[in-house]
């Protein structure tokens, strides 16, 4: 009996733990994705190419209980392997977020903007730059003496977007202490004569 009640006050403080993180200003991680773009660069015809992906995740809090996290609620943001959040901003990187909305059911929208070069260093005069709005385009630009490049994705209404949670490390070991919990319990039961 005395197992049951230990058990069943595990339990409950964890729906309590549970209960008031619902209450609380959730810091929040996510990966997202958009899909199919159409494609335009020298190199190629303009397309749509349904397996063009944009990748990237972020960090934030809705500090001000308004329901939007908004750039100033960001503690991480990355996209096409760019840091956004915590760009340099030196003689070397640039970096900027224009806007950065994400909703609570699920919408993101965000325009950036960036600049590489590599003054004084093997390549001086190489230059990349690029901007993303999203909805619109992202378009990436590099140029060095007597070469340059560009791509530029199109979304369209074929593009599809997803987004998922990062799951949180307490998560699993949570789980993980409420089966250290149980395997006694569970270990007497098994090992129990059966009741006549």
């Amino acid at each position: 009996m005395q197992n049951k009640s230990l058990c069943g006050a595990v339990l409950a403080l964890a729906a309590t733990s549970a209960a008031a993180n619902t209450t609380m200003t959730p810091v929040d991680s996510w990966n997202f994705a958009w899909t199919g773009f159409i494609t335009t660069s020298p190199s190629q015809a303009t397309a749509f190419w349904p397996e063009a992906t944009l990748t990237g995740y972020f960090t934030g809090s809705d500090t001000d209980g308004d329901g939007v996290v908004t750039k100033g609620e960001l503690s991480e943001f990355v996209f096409a392997g760019k840091i956004f959040a915590g760009c340099r901003n030196d003689a070397y990187e640039t970096c900027s977020i224009e806007h950065f909305s994400f909703t609570p059911d699920h919408q993101l929208s965000f325009a950036t903007n960036w600049t590489w070069s590599n003054p004084g260093g093997q390549m001086p005069d190489f230059r990349t730059r690029g901007f993303t709005r999203t909805g619109d385009e992202h378009y990436w630009y590099w140029d060095q003496p007597g070469d340059d490049w560009y791509t530029s994705m199109l979304w369209t209404d074929q593009t599809v977007f997803s987004i998922a949670p990062v799951p949180e490390p307490s998560a699993p070991a949570l789980a993980l202490a409420g089966l250290v919990l149980l395997a006694p319990v569970m270990r007497r039961r098994l090992h129990r004569p059966a009741r006549a």
